[in-house]
């Protein structure tokens, strides 16, 4: 690709398609980053296992199952901007030596176990716990998706990019996906309004997360790309609907 590029063959003329997606994607999304190669992955991604379903599943599960320690922090763990810092580290570590235990108030407190005082982590998951009282709440489905929907555009904040650091493909494509799968999370929970037969008829949590969550583990993530000169990485089906200048095979 590089020695096509240096030939005067733009980007966006070379495709490549693949037929075992699971071995070559991750493969090439590498090889791609380490040599600077800009791409265009033609292929949605599984909703549940992107970090925002973890974190934003986990709250509405936390609620529901009255905060079980290892799964609230397998959850929270998830949250992109300080799921990753020392102090949740320290927060964990609290945590597993109190485990099995459950209780949002109880959480809370070993947040302040932190060396930092006062704890910023400890503000940040009080936040998220907020919302137990959800529990014993009634509302219409419409009124539910609303509630989660400012709740998951509140919390679930990705940290910005130093604009000093140097900013990888990855860093763009990780900053794409975060808020590519929150929007997909927010539309597969509002999808299914329609589901009951009587909308305006309250219902508890529940009853509309068990729906919910087989919407949001059945969603995919769509992330939108509008560059246009990229290598464009697709399946090979899709590759006969195309005319480029050069289609690499992988594994054929």
């Amino acid at each position: 690709i590089l020695d096509l590029n240096a030939a005067a063959v733009p980007l966006r003329e070379i495709a490549v398609a693949v037929r075992d997606t699971d071995t070559y994607v991750p493969l090439l999304r590498t090889a791609f980053d380490r040599f600077g190669i800009p791409a265009r992955f033609y292929f949605p991604r599984s909703l549940r296992h992107h970090p925002a379903a973890i974190f934003l599943n986990g709250l509405i599960e936390g609620v529901l199952h009255h905060w079980d320690f290892e799964p609230t922090l397998r959850a929270f763990r998830a949250h992109p901007r300080w799921g990753t810092h020392p102090a949740f580290d320290r927060f964990d570590f609290a945590i597993r030596e109190q485990l099995p235990a459950r209780g949002a108030s109880e959480f809370l407190a070993l947040a302040g176990t932190s060396q930092d005082k006062p704890s910023w982590l400890q503000g940040r998951l009080d936040e998220c716990l907020r919302i137990a009282p959800w529990k014993d709440d009634l509302l219409r489905p419409a009124e539910w998706a609303a509630r989660m929907e400012k709740v998951a555009t509140g919390l679930y904040r990705p940290a910005q990019p130093d604009p000093a650091d140097a900013v990888s493909n990855v860093d763009i494509d990780a900053a794409r996906s975060h808020s590519a799968a929150l929007s997909a999370w927010i539309h597969a929970v509002a999808s299914i309004g329609n589901f009951w037969s009587e909308p305006n008829r309250p219902i508890s949590l529940e009853a509309f997360w068990t729906i919910a969550a087989d919407a949001v583990d059945s969603a995919v993530i769509h992330q939108p790309d509008d560059r246009a000169n990229v290598v464009h990485v697709m399946s090979v089906q899709e590759a006969r609907q195309w005319n480029v200048h050069t289609l690499i095979l992988c594994g054929l």
